[in-house]
């Protein structure tokens, strides 16, 4: 049972049928027919019992609150009703287990009250390990660049837009061949405007040779690079010159979503033989894109984007597409298009 200074409850001491041992239970009666319960002494005389089973049995029936101090003799113990000293005791492990639980409760609230800085450095610190910013291309550059070279196994690359800069893929071509020799497979993809682009494509001739593989598509909806399948590279603003550098992620989730957004392009797209330059291979397919961009309402400037390809470039093909199709206008080349069945059976 507590004491004063909120000691741990002793619940061993709640009384329960079978609680009282047999020289208790004797002795209570013995005292209950008295009316007052005998010395150890007399008690084991008169019970037949040894004189300290007799002690233990009297500490016990106190314990119990069965006996208690006879208030006009403090030296004769008086038994208690049953009913009394169970109120009693009851009573007296409730308040101990009440302060109990007090005590619990607030060591409970001062370690709830840490919990907001735990959770905030917790999140600080998956934020940091899992999202990295590189505010700058070059430092954007590098770092893939590095890792790549480091001990990358597998690189997968969603290329959005059209051609690519010369002076770039000229400073990053001998790196990239270099990874392939070294054993790191290359999957490159592309949208089909960077056929019609000599540097990209002669870019993309050395790195095929080289044991690459590479593929374009109509378009792709976002810029990326994957490092086996751990770490993905993100173009700050979607800008696919990584002019405003890039989000290093390491965060599972959001890699395996980038890894699922490129292999569903991936199987879509069409693969890039080195020996053909230009639109021979994938002409209808950047023509039925146009035409179904087209029959969506969009202006020339936004389908010259999608389509990662200049204005002036774009309307040459739309022209190329009215005249195939007998129209007159950008719209009816759209639903023209749509009306044949291209549209519905290429998008």
């Amino acid at each position: 049972m507590a004491d004063d200074q909120g000691a741990m409850v002793s619940l061993d001491r709640l009384p329960h049928a079978g609680r009282l041992t047999p020289s208790s239970s004797q002795l209570y009666k013995h005292a209950a027919g008295m009316g007052v319960c005998p010395r150890p002494a007399e008690a084991a005389t008169q019970l037949g019992i040894a004189t300290d089973e007799a002690e233990r049995a009297i500490e016990h029936l106190i314990d119990l609150k069965l006996l208690r101090p006879d208030p006009c003799d403090a030296d004769r113990l008086v038994p208690i009703s049953p009913d009394t000293a169970a109120t009693v005791l009851v009573a007296e492990e409730q308040a101990a287990l009440i302060r109990q639980h007090e005590a619990l409760e607030a060591v409970r609230a001062d370690l709830q009250a840490l919990m907001p800085t735990y959770i905030e450095n917790a999140r600080n610190n998956q934020q940091e390990q899992n999202l990295e910013i590189l505010p700058t291309a070059d430092e954007a550059r590098s770092a893939l660049t590095g890792l790549i070279a480091g001990d990358a196994r597998e690189v997968l690359s969603i290329q959005r837009g059209g051609a690519r800069d010369a002076r770039l893929l000229e400073t990053k071509l001998p790196h990239d061949l270099a990874a392939l020799r070294s054993g790191t497979g290359i999957r490159l993809l592309y949208q089909h405007t960077v056929r019609a682009h000599l540097p990209t494509y002669s870019y993309i001739g050395k790195m095929t040779k080289a044991g690459a593989l590479v593929r374009t598509t109509d378009q792709l909806q976002i810029c990326t690079v994957i490092l086996d399948r751990r770490t993905a590279f993100l173009p700050i603003g979607g800008h696919e010159d990584w002019s405003s550098g890039a989000v290093l992620i390491r965060e599972p989730t959001i890699v395996h979503f980038l890894i699922q957004t490129f292999e569903q392009a991936w199987s879509a797209a069409t693969p890039v033989r080195a020996e053909i330059l230009g639109y021979r291979d994938i002409d209808d397919d950047i023509k039925l894109s146009i035409a179904k961009l087209l029959a969506e309402g969009h202006t020339d400037e936004v389908v010259a984007r999608r389509m990662g390809m200049g204005v002036r470039t774009c309307r040459r093909h739309i022209a190329e597409l009215m005249d195939e199709l007998g129209v007159k206008s950008r719209f009816q080349a759209g639903v023209a298009a749509a009306h044949r069945g291209l549209i519905s059976n290429h998008s």
